[in-house]
């Protein structure tokens, strides 16, 4: 599965061939002792957990005192591209959309006090917010329709557009296609990567 290819490609890079540990667990319940390990990294994962506070308490539980956490997050919504032109297309197939009751998952920590409280509340030391821009290379307009579970936010929200869904994928294609033809395309987001320490 996915932790052994994981493992795979860390223990490839690796220098020295040492080898890589990968395993799959509920990252709100870790199953690792407290204080095992020097860094924790987490890619666009804890901030789409149900509860992203225990996600955040169980990374500083297994942290050593000194240890590092950085956690990536999405931010500006108006510069996610990937979500704003599914937006766009959703709202030619079914007209103007309603503000949204809440905030997708991925966005929920836009606002970086939101964050910062995020990373502070377990306890750890927010040393940075650092803002970087992420560009997607992918195959195609038609790929990225035909995968959007790559992005699992985009896939629930057309997932949940029942007999429009087909018509929004389309045009989505359609106006992609137009604009950046048939081939690879590069789609920008922005992000805010958190830096903490735990204290000790």
């Amino acid at each position: 599965g996915m932790a052994a290819r994981i493992a795979a490609r860390a223990s490839a890079r690796r220098r020295g061939g040492g080898r890589v540990l990968a395993a799959v667990m509920n990252g709100m319940a870790l199953e690792a002792p407290a204080a095992s390990f020097d860094a924790a990294i987490s890619t666009f994962g804890v901030i789409l957990f149900p509860d992203a506070a225990a996600g955040m308490r169980e990374m500083a539980r297994v942290l050593r005192p000194g240890g590092r956490a950085a956690v990536l997050t999405w931010t500006k919504p108006e510069r996610y591209e990937l979500a704003a032109r599914l937006l766009g297309a959703i709202a030619q197939v079914r007209g103007p959309l309603p503000p949204p009751a809440s905030l997708p998952a991925q966005l929920r920590f836009k606002d970086p006090a939101d964050f910062r409280a995020l990373l502070g509340e377990p306890g750890l030391v927010v040393e940075d917010i650092v803002e970087l821009e992420e560009r997607w290379t992918l195959p195609s307009a038609r790929w990225i329709a035909e995968h959007i579970a790559f992005a699992p936010g985009m896939a629930a929200m057309t997932d949940g557009l029942g007999d429009d869904r087909d018509s929004v994928m389309h045009l989505f294609v359609e106006t992609l296609e137009r604009e950046r033809g048939t081939g690879e395309v590069v789609l920008k987001a922005v992000a805010h990567l958190g830096i903490a320490r735990k204290p000790g």
